[in-house]
Order: structure tokens, then sequence, then C-alpha cells
């Protein structure tokens, strides 16, 4: 019997939206260190002691913050999500500055943190399935590099 959507995955879809929502609230004047502080989560240790990775990368923290990336994206830039919703000036205006102050301050770390997170999960990806590894971190290693895919189609449609 199905019964319904995994709540971990549920949970995960609205913390991420909520916090995206946090971050369009406080990133221009409160927040303006967001990202930098989530880079920081990411490459602390995992508090998973049942994660046999060799890695300095928070995995969880990592998925969080591309599922976040995904929703920030969507609330300032998806035409079509927008298109659904009632035109409110504030809200374009606040979208416009947003969009100018990530592309002044954090793009280009933006990218660079999307892509090594990818690149690196890969390349780890790769050690684990050459030595059998651990079927649980080869599952979530996948699943960062999902994440960060989509994370960075999000951003980069043109």
């Amino acid at each position: 019997m199905d019964k319904g959507p995994d709540q971990r995955v549920v949970l995960r879809n609205k913390f991420s939206h909520t916090f995206s929502l946090l971050f369009l609230c406080t990133y221009q004047s409160q927040w303006t260190s967001f990202f930098g502080d989530l880079f920081t989560l990411i490459r602390t240790s995992s508090s998973d002691p049942s994660s046999s990775s060799s890695i300095n990368l928070n995995t969880h923290i990592a998925i969080l913050f591309f599922r976040t990336v995904l929703e920030i994206s969507g609330e300032i830039s998806d035409q079509l999500l927008k298109s659904a919703r009632a035109y409110h000036p504030e809200r374009h205006l606040r979208d416009g500055r947003v969009r100018d102050c990530v592309r002044e301050r954090d793009a280009r770390g933006l990218n660079e943190a999307v892509v090594g997170i990818v690149t690196e999960s890969l390349s780890y990806l790769g050690t684990l399935k050459g030595s059998s590894g651990n079927q649980n971190d080869v599952e979530l290693f996948e699943e960062v590099v999902d994440w960060g895919i989509k994370a960075f189609a999000s951003y980069i449609r043109e």
C-alpha cells in the first residue's frame, strides 16, 4: 500500500522553501553573508558517524544548499512561477534587487561552490564505486551530484 510521499522529502522541501523565503527577506541588508555561511557549513565535517566519507563535505548541508538555490532561483527568476501569481510591483522590485545583489556579491563564489561540490562528489563517487564502497554513501553522493546539477541548471538558463 502506498503511504504517499516520504515525510523526509516533504520536510526537506518545506524547509528549503522556508529557508529561501528567509533569504529573500534578509539577504540584501541583514544576512549579506548568507552564501558564505552556507559554504562554511558545507565544509564542516559530517556529523553522521555511520558515514565512511573521507572528504570534508557535509552532504546533508550540500543538498540543503542546492535545494535552497533551486527555490531562490524559482522565486526570483522562474517566469512560469511568477506569471502564475498576481503581479505586485514591490515583489518585482525586490526580485530585481536580489538578483543584482547576488550577481555583485556572490555569483562567482556560488558558481565555484556548486561546480566544486559536484566535481568533488563525482570524484569521490568514482572512488566509492571502484572500491565497492558503502551503498548508503554511494546513494548519498549520487543525490548530491543530482541536486547540484539541478541547482546549476536553475540559474544558468540562457
